[in-house]
């Protein structure tokens, strides 16, 4: 018998430029508070104009496309840089002052910054609890967030810049990825199936006209992402079910975790998916891009991997 894993699915200031300084008639750049800026649609969004915000960071990254978010306790606003070595010297929790223009990228209002200094004052942000609701309605765009999920998966996506662990985390009401950016290389699989307790800043992809279509959760580091209850059980050692219980009533919920089963091939693709019967039932696995071998008509498989 074949055993198949698949997945269905103190610090010194940073100096800002004399140029961000002063505009051209000697008068300092509007402050302007988060909310106020935030204020701003795609629709009546003045696209460079100059400004000042104050905010605490909550995440940046100083590699390609250096960016960098900071926010305050009415909503939060993603900075981008040109040069990232003038934010190198940030720290997270650092309550700073930049200078930039505005900008409609992605889904919320953006600054494109220019400098960026360390103010005296601590303002420390506590994280708002949300759901995948609140992610998705918008209000928690930019935000300092905490969420739990079940981790379903686990991948090192080397293409970006810095690399990132790629966490996809399901929630009854639908599902999203957290991107870590600082982590170990044995981090990840150990989570695969546990619930887990996330702390970073919700950000929403979007499309041509400026609508979020995709969820993500940007995480500074591993130890943001802590596992709730026991290690969960090895792929093949949860319990043996069958496919009339998946996904079916319970009274504490539909079961989010991992499941394994047990039948015989009836169908098979080269495209990575095949289809195997338990009795009057059958089910379609769609597997890993980089899973185990794909089954053959009439074999028995056990399969472990998560319900959709």
């Amino acid at each position: 018998m074949l055993k198949l894993a698949y997945v269905v699915i103190a610090c010194a200031a940073v100096p800002s430029s004399s140029a961000a300084e002063e505009t051209g008639d000697g008068s300092r750049w509007p402050l302007l508070e988060i909310n106020r800026f935030l204020d701003d649609t795609p629709v009546t969004l003045d696209e460079g104009k100059r400004v000042r915000l104050r905010g605490t960071v909550i995440y940046f990254k100083v590699e390609e496309f250096a960016e960098m978010v900071i926010g305050d306790e009415y909503g939060g606003v993603l900075t981008h840089w040109t040069n990232g070595a003038v934010i190198a010297g940030l720290k997270e929790g650092m309550y700073v002052e930049v200078e930039g223009f505005s900008q409609q990228s992605n889904f919320s209002p953006r600054l494109q910054g220019m400098a960026v200094r360390v103010l005296p004052e601590e303002r420390p942000l506590i994280a708002t609890r949300a759901g995948y609701d609140d992610m998705k309605s918008g209000r928690m765009e930019c935000r300092l967030i905490e969420t739990t999920g079940i981790v379903r998966s686990a991948r090192v996506d080397r293409s970006l810049r810095p690399p990132r662990l790629l966490l996809g985390i399901a929630t009854p009401a639908g599902g999203f990825e957290a991107w870590i950016q600082r982590f170990g290389e044995a981090d990840g699989q150990d989570l695969v199936d546990g619930n887990v307790q996330l702390r970073g800043v919700c950000l929403a992809w979007h499309n041509r006209r400026q609508q979020a279509h995709n969820l993500r959760i940007l995480v500074n580091k591993i130890g943001d992402v802590n596992l709730i209850g026991s290690v969960p059980a090895a792929a093949f050692e949860t319990p043996l079910t069958t496919p009339q219980t998946l996904m079916s009533y319970r009274r504490e919920g539909i079961n989010l975790h991992r499941v394994r089963l047990r039948g015989q091939v009836t169908w098979s693709s080269p495209e990575g998916a095949f289809v195997f019967q338990t009795h009057d039932y059958g089910v379609k696995v769609r597997g890993e891009q980089d899973g185990p071998p794909m089954p053959s008509f009439g074999d028995t498989v056990e399969v472990s991997g998560f319900p959709e």
